[in-house]
């Protein structure tokens, strides 16, 4: 799994590896979605 975070100029990638990728508990943080062109844009919670 892999994150990619943009602050201003900024882009950031995280990689979850390993087992623990995914498990455990959380809460939502904003929504996901997907244009037609294939480009996923993230819209965090305010």
């Amino acid at each position: 799994m892999e994150i990619v975070a943009k602050q201003g100029k900024e882009i950031r990638r995280y990689r979850a590896e390993g087992r623990l990728a995914g498990q455990g508990n959380g809460k939502k943080i904003g929504t996901a979605y997907q244009l037609e062109s294939g480009e996923i844009v993230y819209l965090p919670d305010e």
